[in-house]
């Protein structure tokens, strides 16, 4: 049988709609694609900002895992609480676990022996993985339950394991058009934890990887400063509430194309109090490309907002060239809601 010497590639994010186009590109014969990270596991995930984690490799034969079993751990052994703090997502989307803006449920157990856990720390609280579910058309009494984003994380002695649950989560998801109650029971409920064998010694045989390898650096000359901004700000007399996002690269130079390239993004998040139709994003980007003799910029502005019945989208694309506005376009658009 012939020696298959084709290159693997590993693709984040690849599913069935953009494999075809990559089969499309010159030369893709010689590759062999495959999915790193689902769309989902990209959009749901976390990022850790940690420049250095503790850790180790390990292996598992087969999947599910001969090593994994799931413990249970029952809601009523935990103890439920009311903690100051909500289910507000703003430093969320940081990569921390720190909570704003009202009562949020939260169960917590103590750890009596290290526990390794196939589904972060620094400061109070960590969060190893998190998950969503709409319960809007579950039917009134039906039970629900979520899986949590799969990561691997050990429990130390003596730290606690939190559950924390939430009727919200903005800004990362858009909240419902009224009130929400949700009910925990403790009979009943429980959390299951899928923990992995702590001596498994087909670990210590694993062959450590080599350096990663990469190609050298594009040379690029920062020509004015980047610029990075996270602000929550809270009005306590009309309580009102936003969350402001800055991500400015700057402008910056790529010698080997003799072309200045500039990104600027600003995004708003904005609520007051219970007012469920005040919910409102904003996004705001502008890129720019020029060199000797040519300057165009592209500037885009999308606000969304919503009502009981439907969402509503305004955007607008403006498009210059030496400072002379050559194209625009506008958008407004209605999308009915349905149970979201």
């Amino acid at each position: 049988m012939p020696k298959d010497h084709r290159l693997d590639i590993f693709v984040i994010g690849l599913d069935e709609v953009n494999l075809p186009t990559l089969w499309a590109a010159p030369g893709a014969d010689a590759y062999r694609f495959h999915g790193l990270l689902t769309l989902e596991e990209l959009q749901e995930g976390e990022v850790c900002v940690n420049e250095k984690r503790p850790g180790r490799w390990i292996g598992e034969p087969s999947w599910p895992s001969p090593h994994v079993t799931d413990t249970v751990l029952p809601f009523r052994d935990f103890g439920l609480r009311i903690p100051d703090g909500t289910g507000d997502a703003a430093d969320d989307l940081r990569g921390h676990e720190r909570v704003h803006t009202g009562p949020v449920p939260a169960l917590r157990g103590p750890v009596r022996r290290q526990v390794g856990v196939l589904q972060r720390p620094a400061g109070p609280a960590l969060r190893p993985a998190g998950g969503r579910r709409r319960l809007a058309r579950l039917p009134d009494g039906r039970a629900a339950g979520t899986r949590g984003n799969p990561v691997a994380q050990a429990f130390p002695p003596g730290h606690r394991i939190r559950l924390s649950l939430s009727t919200s989560y903005w800004p990362l998801v858009w909240p419902a058009p009224e009130p929400v109650l949700l009910t925990v029971y403790e009979t009943g409920s429980a959390l299951a934890l899928p923990v992995r064998d702590q001596d498994v010694a087909t670990d210590t045989e694993l062959r450590p990887f080599g350096e990663p390898e990469g190609c050298a650096p594009t040379p690029v000359t920062q020509l004015s400063e980047p610029e990075q901004a996270w602000t929550v700000t809270r009005d306590l007399v009309n309580y009102r509430s936003a969350l402001d996002i800055v991500k400015d690269q700057g402008m910056r130079r790529y010698e080997d194309a003799g072309i200045d390239v500039g990104l600027r993004a600003c995004e708003r998040y904005s609520w007051v109090a219970e007012d469920y139709a005040s919910v409102r994003g904003e996004s705001a980007w502008t890129m720019s490309f020029g060199r000797p003799g040519w300057d165009v910029r592209v500037e885009t502005r999308t606000v969304l907002t919503s009502d009981k019945d439907a969402f509503h989208v305004d955007a607008t694309l403006d498009g210059y060239e030496s400072g002379r506005r050559v194209f625009s376009r506008t958008w407004n658009e209605d999308v009915p809601r349905t149970s979201v």
